[in-house]
């Protein structure tokens, strides 16, 4: 952890706020930027934990009035959801600036709230729509599943969360698409439906290509599987690095703080990568 990644959180975090027109009470003893990069710092270096992320930035002189720490958990949950999603958002504009390709991918991971053999004295979620496979790691799981779209460098500009047992192509038409036109979006074969890939080609001018079964009635060319196959290893990589940030459990007492948690790892994923893009720019 380096001071120039805390200080690039918080003027980020301050200059959004502001750029939203999100004014603070003059009597507040911390702004609502200082509340924010308390989260993302402890999302980002302390795997969640607030009461180290507080006690860290405390001592060492970036927030000296620092609250504690049930008002700032309060305070945090008092930023409504929709100025969470437009932080998001704007940086996700920003990473399409930087993609003249076009080109992206989608697809989903699971995230599990607690053992399914334990699912039945579960107090954040309720109810069989919970449980999800994981074809991939072959089990069972019972908690929420993460549906997101990253650009080929990586850098993830949409997400949502769904309970564990939505299909990947249900889900997907729940996305906003809000990709330039004439964009290619790459997916596996759980994404195959022709209707909506139809849908998508006449009134939005994304080009969905999902990958094709032996007995698909609409196969893709050699070629094309081959650049599918290519692509999608970013979004593979993308979904490692927000599980590097995820701890073995997210300690929450609500659905609500558990999403909440869930979604500052994802952001602060996607704030770390417009770090290196800056730098990079720089």
């Amino acid at each position: 952890m380096r001071p120039i990644e805390i200080v690039f959180l918080y003027c980020l975090s301050d200059d959004l706020l502001r750029y939203l027109g999100i004014e603070d009470d003059l009597q507040c003893k911390m702004t609502s930027a200082e509340i924010v990069t308390v989260a993302l710092v402890a999302a980002r270096f302390f795997g969640g934990r607030l009461s180290i992320a507080r006690r860290f930035l405390q001592s060492h002189k970036y927030i000296p009035k620092m609250l504690s720490h049930s008002r700032l958990n309060r305070r945090m949950h008092e930023i409504k959801p929709e100025t969470w999603r437009t932080l998001f958002q704007i940086t996700s504009w920003i990473f399409q600036r930087f993609n003249p390709a076009s080109e992206f991918i989608v697809d989903s991971f699971p995230i599990q709230a607690c053992h399914p053999c334990r699912s039945w004295r579960c107090k954040l979620f309720t109810g069989k729509n919970y449980i999800g496979y994981c074809a991939s790691k072959k089990q069972y799981y019972y908690g929420l599943k993460i549906h997101i779209i990253t650009s080929i460098e990586g850098n993830i500009v949409e997400f949502f969360f769904t309970p564990a047992s939505v299909s990947d192509v249900t889900a997907f038409q729940d996305f906003d698409l809000e990709l330039p036109e004439n964009s290619y979006l790459y997916a596996d074969k759980a994404y195959t439906c022709y209707d909506f890939e139809d849908v998508l080609k006449e009134c939005f001018g994304v080009f969905l290509i999902a990958q094709r079964k032996r007995n698909s009635r609409r196969p893709h060319a050699l070629a094309l599987q081959a650049i599918q196959r290519i692509r999608r290893k970013s979004v593979e990589t993308s979904i490692s690095q927000v599980c590097r940030f995820l701890p073995r459990g997210i300690c929450a007492r609500s659905a609500k703080g558990f999403e909440l948690r869930l979604f500052l790892f994802v952001f602060s994923y996607a704030l770390e990568r417009l770090q290196k893009l800056y730098l990079a720019a720089a």
